[in-house]
Protein backbone atom coordinates (compact mmCIF):
# COMPACT_ATOMS: atom_id res chain seq x y z
CA UNK A 1 0.00 0.00 0.00
CA UNK A 2 3.23 2.01 0.98
CA UNK A 3 4.66 2.06 -2.66
CA UNK A 4 1.45 2.78 -4.22
CA UNK A 5 0.51 5.94 -2.22
CA UNK A 6 4.07 7.10 -2.73
CA UNK A 7 4.15 6.52 -6.42
CA UNK A 8 0.86 8.71 -6.30
CA UNK A 9 2.30 11.10 -4.77
CA UNK A 10 6.02 11.26 -6.96
CA UNK A 11 4.82 10.75 -10.02
CA UNK A 12 2.39 13.21 -12.46
CA UNK A 13 -1.35 12.93 -12.13
CA UNK A 14 -3.63 14.60 -14.54
CA UNK A 15 -5.75 15.97 -11.20
CA UNK A 16 -2.75 17.73 -9.80
CA UNK A 17 -1.62 19.03 -12.86
CA UNK A 18 -4.64 20.33 -13.13
CA UNK A 19 -4.73 21.78 -9.43
CA UNK A 20 -1.09 23.48 -10.26
CA UNK A 21 -2.22 26.41 -12.48
CA UNK A 22 -5.36 26.90 -10.50
CA UNK A 23 -3.28 27.71 -7.43
CA UNK A 24 -0.52 29.97 -9.29
CA UNK A 25 -3.56 32.16 -10.47
CA UNK A 26 -5.09 32.35 -7.09
CA UNK A 27 -1.64 33.47 -5.63
CA UNK A 28 -0.59 35.78 -8.51
CA UNK A 29 -4.47 37.53 -7.35
CA UNK A 30 -4.09 37.71 -4.13
CA UNK A 31 -0.91 39.27 -4.79
CA UNK A 32 -1.97 42.06 -6.83
CA UNK A 33 -5.18 42.37 -4.47
CA UNK A 34 -2.51 43.36 -1.49
CA UNK A 35 -0.46 45.67 -3.91
CA UNK A 36 -3.37 47.44 -4.81
CA UNK A 37 -4.67 47.82 -1.15
CA UNK A 38 -1.30 48.96 -0.20
CA UNK A 39 -1.53 51.21 -3.00
CA UNK A 40 -4.98 52.32 -1.54
CA UNK A 41 -3.96 53.21 0.97
CA UNK A 42 -1.06 54.99 0.29
CA UNK A 43 -2.90 57.22 -2.40
CA UNK A 44 -5.18 58.13 1.00
CA UNK A 45 -1.83 59.59 3.09
CA UNK A 46 -1.23 61.77 -0.02
CA UNK A 47 -2.52 65.05 -1.24
CA UNK A 48 -2.81 64.61 -5.39
CA UNK A 49 -2.16 67.87 -6.92
CA UNK A 50 -4.59 68.85 -10.09
CA UNK A 51 -2.62 69.50 -13.25
CA UNK A 52 -2.63 73.24 -13.93
CA UNK A 53 -3.97 75.32 -16.49
CA UNK A 54 -2.53 75.59 -20.41
CA UNK A 55 -3.50 78.26 -22.15
CA UNK A 56 -2.16 77.31 -25.22
CA UNK A 57 1.63 79.02 -25.49
CA UNK A 58 3.44 77.48 -28.22
CA UNK A 59 5.88 76.40 -25.67
CA UNK A 60 7.51 72.58 -26.36
CA UNK A 61 8.82 72.79 -22.45
CA UNK A 62 5.33 74.10 -21.02
CA UNK A 63 3.22 71.63 -23.17
CA UNK A 64 5.06 68.61 -22.02
CA UNK A 65 5.27 69.59 -18.60
CA UNK A 66 1.12 70.06 -18.51
CA UNK A 67 0.98 66.99 -20.24
CA UNK A 68 2.97 64.98 -17.79
CA UNK A 69 0.81 66.23 -14.99
CA UNK A 70 -2.43 65.34 -16.64
CA UNK A 71 -1.21 61.87 -16.93
CA UNK A 72 0.24 61.69 -13.66
CA UNK A 73 -3.02 62.91 -12.22
CA UNK A 74 -5.21 60.46 -14.19
CA UNK A 75 -2.75 57.68 -12.98
CA UNK A 76 -2.71 58.19 -9.38
CA UNK A 77 -6.94 59.66 -9.69
CA UNK A 78 -7.76 56.43 -11.24
CA UNK A 79 -9.92 57.81 -13.53
CA UNK A 80 -11.52 56.69 -16.55
CA UNK A 81 -10.57 58.36 -19.80
CA UNK A 82 -14.05 59.83 -20.48
CA UNK A 83 -14.02 61.22 -16.96
CA UNK A 84 -11.04 62.38 -16.94
CA UNK A 85 -11.33 63.94 -20.84
CA UNK A 86 -14.71 65.63 -19.26
CA UNK A 87 -13.29 66.90 -16.06
CA UNK A 88 -10.31 68.11 -17.99
CA UNK A 89 -12.25 71.40 -19.44
CA UNK A 90 -11.04 73.04 -16.22
CA UNK A 91 -7.51 72.76 -16.81
CA UNK A 92 -7.54 74.42 -20.72
CA UNK A 93 -7.85 78.16 -21.18
CA UNK A 94 -6.69 81.02 -23.97
CA UNK A 95 -6.45 78.80 -27.31
CA UNK A 96 -6.26 75.45 -26.16
CA UNK A 97 -9.71 76.06 -24.47
CA UNK A 98 -10.71 77.02 -27.16
CA UNK A 99 -10.33 74.27 -28.77
CA UNK A 100 -11.62 71.91 -26.24
CA UNK A 101 -14.93 74.12 -26.67
CA UNK A 102 -14.74 73.38 -30.61
CA UNK A 103 -13.94 69.88 -30.96
CA UNK A 104 -14.33 68.00 -27.36
CA UNK A 105 -16.93 69.01 -25.40
CA UNK A 106 -19.98 66.61 -25.78
CA UNK A 107 -18.08 64.60 -27.98
CA UNK A 108 -16.00 62.88 -24.90
CA UNK A 109 -16.56 59.32 -25.00
CA UNK A 110 -14.76 59.28 -28.57
CA UNK A 111 -11.90 61.00 -27.25
CA UNK A 112 -8.63 59.12 -25.37
CA UNK A 113 -5.81 61.33 -23.56
CA UNK A 114 -3.45 60.78 -26.67
CA UNK A 115 -5.83 61.77 -28.97
CA UNK A 116 -6.38 65.51 -26.90
CA UNK A 117 -2.57 65.66 -26.63
CA UNK A 118 -2.12 65.28 -30.57
CA UNK A 119 -4.58 68.02 -31.31
CA UNK A 120 -3.95 70.22 -28.51
CA UNK A 121 -0.32 70.29 -29.97
CA UNK A 122 -1.38 70.86 -33.87
CA UNK A 123 -3.78 73.20 -33.03
CA UNK A 124 -1.49 75.56 -30.43
CA UNK A 125 1.80 75.10 -31.84
CA UNK A 126 2.88 77.07 -35.39
CA UNK A 127 2.18 74.71 -38.69
CA UNK A 128 6.28 74.62 -39.19
CA UNK A 129 6.89 73.90 -35.64
CA UNK A 130 7.74 70.13 -36.14
CA UNK A 131 9.90 70.86 -38.93
CA UNK A 132 11.80 73.74 -37.56
CA UNK A 133 12.48 71.46 -34.47
CA UNK A 134 13.78 68.91 -36.97
CA UNK A 135 16.05 70.80 -38.45
CA UNK A 136 17.07 72.07 -34.75
CA UNK A 137 17.85 68.60 -34.05
CA UNK A 138 19.73 67.55 -36.85
CA UNK A 139 22.25 70.23 -35.99
CA UNK A 140 21.94 70.40 -32.80
CA UNK A 141 25.64 70.91 -30.73
CA UNK A 142 26.43 70.77 -27.27
CA UNK A 143 27.88 74.75 -27.31
CA UNK A 144 27.94 75.88 -23.59
CA UNK A 145 25.81 73.57 -22.49
CA UNK A 146 27.06 70.69 -20.29
CA UNK A 147 26.88 67.55 -21.60
CA UNK A 148 24.35 65.85 -19.54
CA UNK A 149 21.76 69.06 -20.38
CA UNK A 150 22.37 68.79 -24.29
CA UNK A 151 22.03 64.99 -24.00
CA UNK A 152 18.60 65.69 -22.48
CA UNK A 153 17.37 67.98 -24.72
CA UNK A 154 18.37 65.63 -28.02
CA UNK A 155 15.63 63.22 -26.09
CA UNK A 156 13.31 65.48 -25.56
CA UNK A 157 13.52 66.73 -29.57
CA UNK A 158 13.95 63.32 -30.52
CA UNK A 159 10.66 61.86 -28.71
CA UNK A 160 8.52 64.08 -30.82
CA UNK A 161 9.54 62.65 -33.98
CA UNK A 162 8.62 58.35 -33.87
CA UNK A 163 10.70 57.90 -37.66
CA UNK A 164 13.97 59.16 -35.30
CA UNK A 165 15.20 55.98 -33.87
CA UNK A 166 18.38 54.79 -32.06
CA UNK A 167 20.97 54.92 -34.28
CA UNK A 168 19.80 58.56 -35.41
CA UNK A 169 20.11 59.51 -31.86
CA UNK A 170 23.23 58.31 -31.31
CA UNK A 171 24.58 60.22 -34.41
CA UNK A 172 23.42 63.30 -33.48
CA UNK A 173 24.63 63.20 -29.52
CA UNK A 174 27.30 61.75 -30.60
CA UNK A 175 29.18 64.18 -33.64
CA UNK A 176 27.53 67.49 -31.36
CA UNK A 177 29.70 66.97 -28.39
CA UNK A 178 32.99 68.71 -28.19
CA UNK A 179 35.45 66.85 -29.86
CA UNK A 180 37.70 66.79 -26.40
CA UNK A 181 34.92 64.91 -24.76
CA UNK A 182 34.37 62.51 -27.76
CA UNK A 183 38.24 61.28 -27.70
CA UNK A 184 37.58 60.98 -23.93
CA UNK A 185 34.92 58.90 -23.83
CA UNK A 186 36.50 56.89 -26.57
CA UNK A 187 39.25 56.14 -24.36
CA UNK A 188 36.85 55.10 -21.62
CA UNK A 189 35.72 52.52 -23.73
CA UNK A 190 32.71 53.76 -25.43
CA UNK A 191 31.75 53.18 -29.25
CA UNK A 192 29.07 54.69 -31.14
CA UNK A 193 29.04 51.56 -33.15
CA UNK A 194 28.16 49.11 -30.32
CA UNK A 195 27.51 51.25 -27.10
CA UNK A 196 23.53 52.20 -26.63
CA UNK A 197 22.96 55.92 -26.12
CA UNK A 198 22.24 56.01 -22.23
CA UNK A 199 25.74 54.51 -22.02
CA UNK A 200 27.78 56.99 -23.79
CA UNK A 201 25.94 59.64 -21.98
CA UNK A 202 27.07 58.15 -19.06
CA UNK A 203 30.77 57.66 -20.14
CA UNK A 204 30.29 61.29 -21.60
CA UNK A 205 29.65 62.91 -18.01
CA UNK A 206 32.38 61.16 -16.48
CA UNK A 207 34.67 62.42 -19.03
CA UNK A 208 33.49 66.17 -19.12
CA UNK A 209 33.87 65.54 -15.07
CA UNK A 210 37.49 64.90 -15.47
CA UNK A 211 38.41 67.36 -17.98
CA UNK A 212 36.94 70.21 -16.42
CA UNK A 213 39.09 69.11 -12.89
CA UNK A 214 42.09 68.60 -15.48
CA UNK A 215 41.67 71.76 -16.62
CA UNK A 216 41.23 73.70 -13.19
CA UNK A 217 43.91 71.87 -11.95
CA UNK A 218 46.52 73.21 -14.22
CA UNK A 219 44.67 76.41 -13.99
CA UNK A 220 46.11 76.39 -10.33
CA UNK A 221 49.36 75.53 -10.88
CA UNK A 222 49.95 78.10 -14.15
CA UNK A 223 48.87 80.87 -11.52
CA UNK A 224 50.33 80.01 -8.75
CA UNK A 225 50.41 82.17 -5.30
CA UNK A 226 52.64 85.06 -5.55
CA UNK A 227 54.70 85.00 -2.59
CA UNK A 228 52.67 83.64 -0.74
CA UNK A 229 54.10 79.78 0.41
CA UNK A 230 50.92 78.15 0.35
CA UNK A 231 46.85 79.05 1.65
CA UNK A 232 47.70 78.47 5.04
CA UNK A 233 50.79 80.59 5.74
CA UNK A 234 49.36 84.11 4.02
CA UNK A 235 51.25 87.70 3.34
CA UNK A 236 54.78 87.95 4.70
CA UNK A 237 55.03 90.81 7.48
CA UNK A 238 56.00 94.05 5.32
CA UNK A 239 60.32 95.04 6.36
CA UNK A 240 61.14 98.32 5.68
CA UNK A 241 64.27 98.41 3.60
CA UNK A 242 66.53 100.50 5.66
CA UNK A 243 66.65 98.19 9.12
CA UNK A 244 64.78 97.32 11.83
CA UNK A 245 61.79 98.98 13.07
CA UNK A 246 61.19 102.54 11.78
CA UNK A 247 64.67 103.66 11.65
CA UNK A 248 64.37 103.49 7.61
CA UNK A 249 61.58 106.29 7.64
CA UNK A 250 63.46 108.53 10.28
CA UNK A 251 66.55 108.70 8.59
CA UNK A 252 64.80 109.82 5.51
CA UNK A 253 63.53 112.80 7.62
CA UNK A 254 66.68 113.66 9.26
CA UNK A 255 67.53 115.08 6.01
CA UNK A 256 65.35 117.01 5.16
Amino acid sequence: MVPVLSMFLTCSHPFLEALAPSEKKSASRKRRLKKKREEDRMLKRIKIDSPSTYNGKPDLDVFDRWALEVKTWIRLTRLTGEIAITILVKYVAGKAGTYYMKFVAGKEKDWTITMLFEGLFGYCFPKNFKSDLRRKLMSATQGKSEVIDFYKDIKIMADQFPDVNERSKIEIFWWGMHQSIRAEVLRLGANPERTSLEDIAKCAVTAEESLNASSLQLNRDARGWGRFANWTDGPKPYKPSGGEGNSGRNSGWDHV
